[in-house]
């Protein structure tokens, strides 16, 4: 997923580097500053540790021999098998003695974590103010309980019993990104839910499971779907997590005990320049923050979906010259409040109309894609064949194929004794568009994600 925060600091630190005019006077005064400073740290505070629950954090942040699991993953010998080109959410596929060991000795410890915590649902103990250290490194051990589980799920010959679990994992990490958790967290969610969400759809392609077992199944998948979390949050915690590694953090510099712990994603200290007070770009982001997240309030409201959302969000026009308005901040310029008022005005302008919001919601909206595809899965074996194509817009495939969160239908296309599951149209061409318009300082577009096809029995 792109990080938003990232990629507009760097946008308007993209300048630091670059030769400029002598030093402009100073944006905001320190008295403006505090003030942001207030805004910001009242928005982290929002984030509350009442929702996180004592089997989150025991599977989140493991200890004993959980933890000593989780490090034996970490080195766990492939063999000759690692060298292929396969992808890590597949090494449990790997069979090697040395693996069947470690799932002897650790599955059903990690499958427990897991199932505990899906029957105790609540919210991540990863949350800006509570707890910043998560994503890049610090989120490989959520990885590492990914391949334990989905390899102990595989193991088993007990399909059913391997189903649950994966469920359960699901479950976990639906909550794992629950909350006011940064955009990192959100990606690493989002690419476990969809491995796991894949294992399962081919874990059923043979399985041979009783009707109550895909009863069951059925009835968890409607639960999961039906807590999906709407964007309203996400896009605020986005926002607040913006103003707040990439503009507080730093202004407030590297001895500052940060709330919640210093992570990777943060700034230390604000950007050295020649050309402007290092200070203004951290008031800049700040203020760019709070008046994005005031907007998203009103675009994308508590109850809306995501369809809503985007809709809402791509209707307000976009720009692709935040780069070069980031160099406001060097141009010549009076000192008088009337010219620093107008320059901030143009700054924040700019930021705000240069959002890729529209594109954060189109990829959150996608990750619903294998869930729902799952859940069609299930339905189709328990009629023991695939739809015919009119049945496809009747219930209860019509509402399968359309969760509330989403606001639309999926796409769902008969093909060579198989159907094949797509986001909605909105979605697909709202992503091709901002990867084809996508230049530097944003990083590429991440590979295209699995084409979803449920073979019919």
């Amino acid at each position: 997923m792109i990080n938003l925060a990232r990629l507009v600091s760097t946008l308007l630190f993209v300048t630091a580097c670059e030769k400029a005019p002598a030093k402009q006077p100073r944006l905001f005064t320190d008295d403006e500053l505090t003030a942001l400073e207030t805004r910001v740290l009242a928005e982290v505070n929002k984030s509350t540790p009442d929702c996180i629950r004592p089997e989150a954090l025991a599977l989140w942040k493991p200890t004993g021999e959980l933890a000593v699991c989780i490090k034996d993953c970490d080195v766990l010998d492939y063999g000759a098998d690692h060298k292929k080109p396969i992808r890590r959410d597949e090494l449990f596929r790997i069979a090697t003695p040395e693996a069947t060991a470690l799932d002897a000795k650790c599955g059903a410890l990690v499958s427990t974590a897991f199932e505990r915590a899906a029957a105790n649902p609540g919210c991540s103990p990863f949350q800006i103010g509570i707890d910043n250290v998560d994503g890049g490194p610090a989120s490989m051990p959520r990885l590492l309980l990914l391949h334990l589980i989905c390899r102990h799920a595989d193991a088993q010959g007990d399909h059913a019993s391997g189903a649950r679990s994966l469920v359960a994992a699901l479950q976990a990490f639906q909550d794992y990104a629950r909350g006011r958790t940064n955009g990192s967290t959100l990606a690493t969610a989002s690419a476990a839910r969809s491995s796991l969400a894949f294992g399962l759809i081919e874990l059923l392609a043979d399985a041979q499971l009783t009707h109550n077992d895909l009863d069951a199944l059925a009835t968890s998948l409607d639960h999961l779907i039906a807590s999906e979390p709407p964007p309203h949050e996400m896009l605020q915690t986005e926002s607040a997590h913006l103003g707040f590694a990439y503009g507080l953090v730093p202004l407030k510099g590297s001895s500052w005990p940060v709330p919640g712990g210093r992570s990777d994603l943060m700034l230390s200290s604000p950007q050295p320049s020649t050309s402007h007070d290092p200070r203004d770009a951290a008031g800049i982001m700040m203020l760019y923050a709070l008046e994005s997240g005031e907007r998203l309030r009103t675009a994308c409201q508590p109850t809306s979906s995501f369809r809503e959302c985007f809709e809402h969000l791509n209707a307000t026009p976009h720009t692709t010259a935040a780069a070069q308005v980031a160099a406001s901040l060097d141009r010549p310029r009076n000192d008088d409040p009337a010219t620093r008022a107008r320059v901030k005005r143009e700054i924040v302008g700019n930021y705000l109309a240069s959002n890729a919001y529209a594109y954060w919601i189109a990829t959150h909206a996608k990750d619903i894609v294998p869930l729902v595809a799952l859940r069609l899965r299930i339905e189709i074996l328990r009629n023991g064949r695939c739809p015919i194509p009119a049945e496809l817009d009747v219930p209860p495939y019509s509402t399968l194929r359309a969760p509330s969160v989403l606001g639309d239908s999926v796409s769902v296309t008969p093909i060579d004794h198989a159907l094949r599951v797509d986001p909605p149209a909105w979605v697909r061409e709202q992503i091709e568009q901002d990867c084809k318009n996508r230049k530097p300082p944003f990083p590429p577009c991440p590979p295209s994600p699995k084409i979803v096809s449920l073979s019919c029995p």
